[in-house]
């Protein structure tokens, strides 16, 4: 029985590894570009085919989501803030096809001595349409501060989570990212989806098995 009882134990174990790699990590972005980059300017970690070519922020490099946490200013991409919250990145994605989306998983440099701070607000908005129409589908402002200049100094990559609601079928995102302080320093974006009804019903099958099994056992 102990033999049956941890095969059984195994099969479940495999079963939800199984349902959760089908959906771990991120939607994978079919693009994204920032909107009016005439309106703010690069520091020195973009290169300008950042702007043409943008992957910096989906190439997986300076997140902290198993990757290396450390400072990597060189993965990022940098903005020059106005000091007034505006102007500021706006980045537009396009998810190719529609995608129940559940969070979008924001990463960031901070770096106090250098007066790198963490974003003020971000908001994100969906659309439906391909793009044409947007509409919030959540934000996220609850940033720790960052003292420039504090001891000891700050250093460091960071994660912050928007959950979003109602984002249902969205085709294409926009990630309003504002900050009154010089600069903002962006490593990575991750969107990520819904679980599949499929993938639920399956983990659900397999746990009510392995009850009823275990309760023959006892009975």
């Amino acid at each position: 029985m102990v033999t049956l009882n941890r095969s059984l134990f195994a099969l479940l174990a495999a079963l939800v590894v199984g349902v959760m790699s089908v959906n771990a990590g991120g939607v994978p972005v079919a693009s994204y570009s920032y909107d009016g980059p005439n309106n703010w300017s690069a520091h020195w970690s973009t290169t300008p085919s950042e702007y043409t070519t943008p992957i910096l922020l989906t190439d997986g490099i300076g997140n902290i989501d198993g990757e290396p946490s450390n400072f990597q200013d060189g993965s990022s991409v940098a903005f020059v803030m106005s000091g007034d919250a505006n102007p500021q990145p706006l980045i537009t994605v396009d998810l190719g096809g529609a995608v129940d989306v559940a969070s979008l998983d924001l990463y960031y440099l901070v770096d106090s001595a250098s007066y790198i701070q963490n974003p003020e607000s971000v908001a994100v908005l969906g659309s439906t349409d391909g793009g044409i129409n947007y509409s919030p589908l959540g934000s996220f402002n609850a940033f720790p501060p960052v003292a420039g200049g504090q001891s000891p100094a700050v250093q460091e990559n960071r994660l912050a989570t928007v959950a979003l609601t109602g984002g249902n079928s969205i085709t294409h995102l926009q990630i309003d990212v504002r900050n009154g302080a010089d600069f903002v320093f962006l490593t990575e974006f991750e969107v990520q989806a819904v679980p599949e009804p499929a993938s639920l019903v399956l983990l659900g099958l397999g746990v009510a098995g392995f009850l009823t099994m275990r309760r023959q056992r006892n009975g």
